[in-house]
């Protein structure tokens, strides 16, 4: 590929992220209004001031730790005891609860991280080195976070990596002048880094909030202008004409101008003139429905979120058990790819590095109930199916000649083929025990008809 080809194609793909097209002649984002440039400073004022913007950031994170994995290892014990550790661990530290706050706020810049207290006596931008008690956690998020130093050395396993962070304590959107805070420079032994839609760097993902952006900017704009003309088409003005034989001087003019100016500010409701006529002037509010709607549908698609979960409704009706159950196959594949591989995995490794969780036996597991699995409604209505089909196969005359019921059960129930249930009396007869020949009407060997049958033959 030539550099001047190379050139062409990198000025091509930046004029379409910042809306160009057309050579460059025509500018889309300056047309509808859009921002260009975003720092984490905009994602971080939408996700305080916009619902829509605040629901997105949450419901991931939310929906993901809602319910808490079980972490075990190999032992046969169902309570090893490295599972206990960590329960233990987990209550006192209230160790999910860190992993949801910093899963959510790294979802709102480019990347976040958890900071792991631990009690050794090393300086904080030193590598955490042998066993170190855990004490705390914290949550940061990007804009409070700065990366001071890189790992540049090509045949390091961290190469391109943060090697020391510089962390912005006490730091919120809310922060004033007065809140306490400090910076800590920190190893990165001693935090845990979370990037999520990585694309072609392992520490810079793509804000969550950053697909949808321009969309929830329109929405701004929509709801926000059909709420003012609202309110200006509530506060109509009002035209004062004068008759065409008024005649005013300006003493007149100067206490009708006072009149209307405490008219307008509403500190009085009338204005006692000769003269003059008054005009209420019209105008039309236009319903920001449509366009909320279309912008919601666009959000909602974005993200694969059906609308009653971005917004608690869809049409006005609940959400199909379809999206429900999409909803949940998303989350279900979060965990199995995210949240487990990339979150807690790493976490338990540095706990067990630093003494704070004993050595598993052999492999250590993350294992979380799937949210697609049947409710028990669910499990009741395929119950209740299967019974009326059990019910219509037994009633049917010569069903059995056409389906036997070792295939009806495997194929028609997707039950096994015998019944696990059978109680000793229903094993199956042995047909040489001569008290089961004797309940079937076949004498035994040597019996009473066999005397009646010798006799039978002397009499002849």
């Amino acid at each position: 590929m030539s550099d001047r080809y190379s050139n062409r194609l990198i000025r091509s793909i930046w004029d379409r992220l910042l809306g160009k097209s057309h050579d460059g002649k025509r500018d889309r984002y300056e047309v509808f209004g859009w921002q260009k440039a975003l720092r984490s400073e905009n994602f971080v004022g939408l996700y305080h001031r916009n619902g829509v913007a605040s629901r997105i950031i949450r419901a991931f994170p939310q929906a993901t730790w809602a319910s808490h994995p079980v972490i075990c290892d190999d032992s046969d014990d169902d309570a090893s005891g490295f599972t206990q550790a960590f329960d233990d661990l987990n209550r006192r530290l209230r160790i999910m609860h860190y992993l949801e706050r910093a899963d959510r706020l790294s979802g709102i810049g480019q990347f976040g991280v958890l900071y792991l207290g631990f009690a050794d006596n090393a300086q904080l931008r030193d590598p955490v080195e042998g066993n170190a008690p855990l004490m705390y956690l914290s949550a940061y998020g990007e804009y409070s976070i700065e990366v001071q130093q890189w790992d540049m050395d090509p045949r390091s396993p961290r190469f391109n990596m943060p090697t020391l962070y510089t962390l912005q304590t006490g730091r919120t959107a809310l922060a004033t002048e007065t809140s306490a805070s400090r910076s800590i420079t920190v190893h990165h032994t001693r935090v845990l880094h979370l990037a999520e839609q990585l694309d072609d760097d392992e520490v810079y993902g793509i804000p969550r909030l950053l697909p949808a952006y321009n969309y929830l900017e329109d929405l701004e704009k929509v709801c926000g202008s059909s709420a003012e003309t609202f309110w200006l088409a509530a506060n109509r003005g009002i035209l004062w004409s004068a008759d065409s034989d008024a005649e005013f001087d300006e003493a007149d003019n100067q206490r009708l101008k006072e009149q209307a100016e405490e008219y307008d500010h509403q500190l009085r409701r009338s204005i006692t003139a000769t003269g003059l006529s008054a005009q209420v002037l019209g105008s039309d509010t236009p319903s920001p429905e449509a366009n909320a709607k279309t912008l919601l549908m666009l959000i909602s698609g974005t993200y694969g979120m059906p609308q009653r979960i971005l917004t608690g409704t869809e049409s006005g009706e609940l959400a199909s058990t379809q999206d429900i159950t999409n909803w949940n196959v998303q989350i279900d594949n979060r965990r199995q790819n995210y949240a487990g591989p990339r979150i807690l995995r790493p976490l338990i490794e540095r706990l067990i590095e630093t003494g704070n969780l004993p050595k598993p036996n052999g492999q250590f597991y993350s294992e979380w109930d799937s949210l697609t699995s049947l409710s028990e409604k669910d499990q009741a209505d395929i119950n209740k199916v299967k019974t009326d089909t059990l019910v219509a196969y037994t009633n049917a005359i010569g069903a059995d000649l056409l389906v036997p019921p070792r295939e009806f059960r495997a194929d028609f129930l997707g039950m096994s083929e015998e019944s696990e249930y059978l109680e000793e009396d229903e094993q199956p007869l042995d047909e040489g025990d001569e008290d089961v020949q004797a309940g079937f009407g076949k004498p035994p060997a040597g019996g009473e008809n066999d005397s009646d049958e010798d006799d039978v033959q002397a009499a002849s």
